[in-house]
C-alpha cells in the first residue's frame, strides 16, 4: 500500500545517502595527497 511503498522510498533515500557520503568520504581521502 501507500504507507510501505513511503517507508520502502524513505529506505531508499537513505542507502543513497549513505552511499553519496561514502563517495565524498573516498574523494576526500583521494584529494588530501594533492
Amino acid at each position: 500500500d501507500a504507507a510501505m511503498k513511503a517507508e520502502d522510498l524513505d529506505n531508499k533515500m537513505a542507502t543513497i545517502r549513505q552511499d553519496i557520503d561514502d563517495i565524498e568520504a573516498c574523494s576526500n581521502q583521494i584529494m588530501l595527497p594533492l
